[in-house]
């Protein structure tokens, strides 16, 4: 099948993916602050994502999609059956499709070929919680968090805690996911880490995370080691980010939604 990927095209002068036709992962259009292009480009440096995308095929694709679409429907993973039937593939396709994925660390599986993940959706808890309609998911990490509305086009409720302190953060967006409407503490900040290893799920969303301010975050990071690598964002950066990665996700031909 042909493959429905193409990496290394420019937008704005900056490299970016060639999802789908008129979609490019990621929208650094929606990325105007210096500090969160900068962690845009870590990331994309960091996870290898142009490599990871490359030559990712239309039935991979249309699987994934509908994978992240069916996880908002029911409040969890679906099966690979569950996906069968909703996309109108063969199951040995589906299952085909969801091993590419996972080779790409794109989903994660367990040993029994179960999905536990899909960016920005985690099965186990991770503290980051995103409440949207009549379900509320967990997701992989802040970041993650705070693209699932726009990803979607729905305003969410976070719930998540400082990881320096442990009291809690409560965010909300407006405009279906594309801006953040108050927030408790008031100006929180984000910590972008660009540690991957192998899968984020493991490595980089581990530390990636909320703190009450940027003093909280300090004392976190001396206390980790001051080597830790990544990008300190204020929240409308840090939602710059998520959006510029995880609205493209759901982007058909360009028509990306939360805008």
């Amino acid at each position: 099948m042909t493959p429905s990927v193409t990496p290394g095209v420019t937008q704005g002068g900056q490299t970016a993916i060639v999802l789908r036709p008129d979609v490019r992962l990621p929208d650094w259009r929606v990325v105007s602050a210096p500090r969160a292009r900068a962690a845009v480009a870590a990331n994309l440096a960091a996870t290898g994502k142009a490599a990871r995308f490359a030559g990712l095929a239309a039935a991979s694709d249309a699987v994934w999609r509908r994978l992240l679409g069916l996880h908002v429907e029911l409040g969890r993973a679906p099966s690979a059956d569950q996906i069968a039937k909703s996309v109108g593939l063969p199951c040995a396709s589906v299952s085909a499709a969801l091993a590419d994925l996972a080779s790409r660390d794109i989903i994660v599986r367990d040993s029994a070929g179960r999905i536990v993940a899909a960016y920005p959706f985690s099965q186990p808890a991770t503290g980051h919680l995103v409440s949207l309609g009549g379900h509320t998911l967990n997701a992989m990490c802040a970041i993650d968090a705070l693209g699932i509305g726009a990803m979607i086009g729905r305003d969410v409720a976070i719930a998540s805690s400082c990881r320096r302190c442990g009291a809690a953060i409560g965010i909300a967006t407006e405009g279906r996911g594309s801006a953040i409407a108050r927030a408790s503490p008031a100006g929180p900040v984000v910590w972008a880490s660009t540690a991957y290893e192998s899968h984020a799920a493991l490595s980089l969303c581990r530390a990636t995370a909320f703190f009450c301010d940027e003093d909280h975050f300090a004392a976190w990071r001396t206390a980790e080691g001051a080597t830790l690598p990544g990008h300190l964002l204020a929240l409308d950066e840090g939602l710059q980010f998520a959006r510029a990665i995880f609205v493209p996700f759901l982007a058909e031909d360009g028509r990306q939604r939360g805008r």
